[in-house]
């Protein structure tokens, strides 16, 4: 797939959305599946906010991957010949050295150095008074030399000056004597005869002038040699006072020096208390043998790797605490970018490292491998007098040979040592052109992966749900036939519940036949109690005569009929296990008001209980009860008995007929009585018989309705699948 790390990240992104759209539109996925996916985009969310890239240090325990890492980076991780690393270890380039630890309970802890911040103050304080005492001292040695150099000048001015004097009086001194001449004494002698010669005169005059020049340059030169004996004191004063006042400055700049110094102690104290805290804790949260978090971040100022890169130092992938094998397939699962296999150089690629190699192919873009040990390696050569580059070459031929069979991709394979110095020099500046040509795609890379990944999970569960769904559509013809044959034979257990339903139905249809006959025969009582002579009392019995046997007979039809209904009802009950709504019904079926019963007009009535549902349900429950015998006892008297009725008083006849009327129903109503009672256990097979086919269609409904159902379900499964397969082939292309 050769995408743009910006079109990774769209693709990416919509892929989320395809999959957070499914989740929250479908309901057949469990709270375990749903948990399971929703972990997938949350590491793919996470991966989002964080730009850098993070290269995973991985491999067996022992290995030497916390060594190659404490090499690369300067963090004082505990190492050991024992199986050390317990926790995820971030390493990142920091400003300073820092380190928080994430616990397995959720709380964080971080680290707390002793605060430096007033020591850097106070030394940076003493630095300062340092250069300026500095200052200070090499500003005093420039004045006191100045000094000294403006004194040294001045004596030396003063003594040319001295000297100038000294001269001009050896020069008065020879023009005087040069101006008095030869015999000046003579003329001196003659001094008083001035007046009168001239010359001696002049004479005397300038030799007078001569001698006070002379005494002016004595003069001069007593104040010359006074001003230069001044000036060379001021001199030597000067000469002698700048080493004083030299030394004076330079204690001052000592004492300042010594005070820096101490303060830089100070700091330099908390600094390695502050180390050996930071070392002691990564201890503690690192070490199997203390107590592990389960996340370190760290930060060191020392490291020479990029700003934007992470390394991830993780527990060996075989180590004895699944705990910890899950923490650092977490590393390689969520957060590596790219991976590091970390190979002992002596057994390089064990198989725990192919399995792992396997199962990693899909989480990781870019893959390298550093096989480690190798001062290990060439000292165990030295010792058996083997060859130590060719026991590398042939180390290096062997991880790559076991490797390529799983991976297919370019890779590195470095050989590295990370114990000694030099060692650790040299394997910077093997991973130095590694930084510099990381791939700036891996970490759209990697997250792509996990998105294809999620997308492929998320089809496996739908492909588990349709083999589910599938499994239960082909079993469900089974079940439910023995589901069918289960309660029908329950049915048949309920012999009591169904005596006692047949009976009720027996009660309820005498009860509503009696209703009826009694509201009919009413009427006709009514008709011949109105009757005024004999000939309407005999019109009106001739009508009744004529009226009673249709009459009866779509009576005792209408009773099968609600019979019939009734006892289809009864069934109903009897299948569904509601005998006493059953019973309730029945009783507000006897409060509904019978209608009239005639030839012409009770087909359409629906005063009878189950009238408008239960026509032809006596014909349907296959019952048919015969009746009809009230005339005949009406006919049994004969015209000459009816004669004998109207002979006698109206009202007597009319009581007489009456009575003659009521024996007939009533004969009416207990040969209704007996039929019923005489069939009641062919009722009662007939309810069972209405209840099994009532259980069986009311079985076979659910049953399409479940079928429909389920086949629903499972298409709607399948259109999920098949959405996420085009979004797979998306990603995958």
């Amino acid at each position: 797939m050769n995408l743009q790390p910006s079109e990774m990240s769209l693709l990416t992104k919509q892929s989320c959305q395809v999959i957070e759209q499914i989740l929250k539109t479908t309901k057949f996925f469990t709270t375990n599946e749903r948990d399971r996916i929703m972990i997938r985009l949350a590491q793919i969310h996470r991966r989002t906010r964080d730009p850098r890239i993070f290269i995973a240090f991985i491999g067996e325990k022992k290995a030497g991957k916390t060594a190659l890492v404490r090499a690369l980076t300067g963090v004082p991780l505990p190492m050991a010949v024992r199986e050390c690393t317990a926790a995820i270890c971030e390493i990142q380039v920091g400003l300073d050295w820092h380190h928080q630890a994430q616990m397995t309970d959720g709380n964080i802890e971080a680290f707390l150095p002793v605060d430096e911040t007033v020591n850097q103050i106070r030394l940076r304080e003493a630095a300062k008074e340092e250069v300026k005492a500095t200052n200070a001292s090499v500003k005093k040695l420039e004045d006191l030399n100045k000094m000294v150099e403006e004194a040294s000048k001045e004596e030396l001015q003063a003594q040319e000056e001295l000297n100038d004097a000294k001269s001009l009086v050896v020069v008065r001194e020879k023009d005087l004597n040069e101006t008095k001449g030869s015999f000046f004494n003579i003329i001196e002698f003659f001094s008083w005869l001035s007046w009168l010669i001239s010359w001696i005169k002049t004479r005397l005059e300038a030799v007078a002038t001569a001698e006070k020049m002379l005494s002016e340059a004595h003069l001069d030169l007593g104040k010359k040699t006074e001003h230069f004996k001044l000036k060379q004191k001021q001199a030597e004063d000067a000469r002698n006072t700048l080493p004083v006042e030299y030394k004076k400055s330079q204690d001052v700049v000592s004492e300042k020096k010594q005070h820096k110094e101490s303060e830089q102690q100070q700091l330099e104290a908390v600094k390695k208390q502050n180390a050996q805290q930071f070392q002691n804790e990564l201890q503690r949260y690192v070490d199997l043998t203390g107590t592990p978090a389960e996340k370190v971040t760290i930060h060191t100022p020392n490291s020479n790797i990029p700003f934007n890169i992470v390394l991830l130092d993780t527990p060996g992938f075989n180590t004895d605490k699944e705990v910890h094998r899950q923490l650092a397939w977490r590393a390689i699962e969520e957060m590596a970018d790219l991976c590091i296999l970390v190979s002992d150089l002596r057994q390089p690629m064990p198989n725990t490292a192919l399995q792992m190699l396997e199962r990693m192919e899909p989480f990781c873009p870019h893959l390298h491998v550093a096989l480690t040990k190798s001062d290990l390696a060439y000292k165990e050569a030295d010792d058996l007098g083997g060859d130590p580059e060719e026991e590398i070459r042939e180390a290096e031929q062997t991880a790559r040979s076991r490797i390529s069979d799983r991976w297919e991709h370019k890779m590195t394979i470095w050989t590295v040592a990370s114990v000694e110095e030099d060692d650790q020099i040299r394997t910077r500046k093997l991973f130095e052109s590694f930084w510099n040509d990381l791939p700036k795609d891996a970490r759209e890379q990697k997250s792509l992966m996990l998105v294809k990944q999620a997308v492929h999970e998320l089809m496996e569960i739908c492909s588990f749900h349709m083999r589910k769904m599938e499994d239960q559509i082909t079993k469900f013809n089974s079940v439910a036939l023995d589901l069918a044959f289960s309660l029908v034979s329950d049915l048949e257990k309920k012999d009591s519940e169904r005596i006692e339903l047949t009976a009720q139905c027996i009660t309820h249809t005498l009860e509503l036949f009696s209703l009826h006959l009694e509201e009919q025969t009413k009427e006709w009582k009514d008709q011949l109690a109105q009757c005024e002579t004999k000939l309407q009392l005999r019109r009106c019995w001739d009508n009744i005569k004529n009226a009673i046997q249709p009459t009866f007979k779509q009576l005792n039809h209408q009773s099968t009929q609600d019979l019939g209904a009734t006892l289809n009802k009864a069934s109903l009950a009897l299948a569904t296990s509601k005998e006493n709504e059953f019973a309730q019904t029945l009783k507000n079926d006897l409060n509904i008001k019978p209608s009239k019963i005639t030839p012409d007009t009770s087909q359409t009535k629906v005063g009878w209980a189950w009238a408008a549902g239960g026509m032809v349900a006596g014909g349907t429950m296959g019952i048919a009860l015969s009746g009809g015998i009230a005339l005949p006892l009406l006919l049994a008297a004969g015209a000459g008995g009816l004669a004998n009725l109207l002979l006698a008083p109206l009202a007597e006849a009319k009581e007489q007929l009456i009575t003659r009327l009521d024996n007939a129903l009533q004969a009416e109503k207990d040969l209704f009585e007996k039929q019923l009672n005489g069939q009641k256990s062919t009722f009662e097979e007939k309810v069972l018989r209405s209840a099994e086919k009532e259980l069986k269609a009311e079985l076979e409904k659910k049953e399409q309705q479940n079928r429909a159902k389920l086949q629903a379900k499972l298409k709607k499964i399948q259109q999920v699948w098949n959405k996420l397969f085009e979004q797979h082939q998306k990603v995958s292309h």
